[in-house]
């Protein structure tokens, strides 16, 4: 695993935890996408478990992307 892996996995984990822990922080604004009123968080209207494929999804791919080339011989 290299260093931009391991940054990726940590970050991850600290934004995974945040979400997890405290579903309402992500808010657009005072209004979110569909125009409902500020009481209304904007990931709180989902199910956790795809708010964590939000997060998991694109740190999957990252670590993938991020992984070591080695040349073909």
């Amino acid at each position: 695993m290299n260093k931009k892996q391991k940054w990726l996995v940590l970050v991850s984990v600290i934004i995974f935890l945040f979400v997890t822990l405290n579903p309402s922080v992500f808010k657009i604004g005072p209004y979110d996408l569909w125009g409902r009123g500020a009481g209304t968080p904007y990931f709180a209207i989902r199910p956790m478990y795809q708010n964590w494929a939000v997060i998991a999804v694109p740190a999957v791919a990252l670590f993938y992307y991020f992984k070591d080339k080695k040349p073909r011989v």
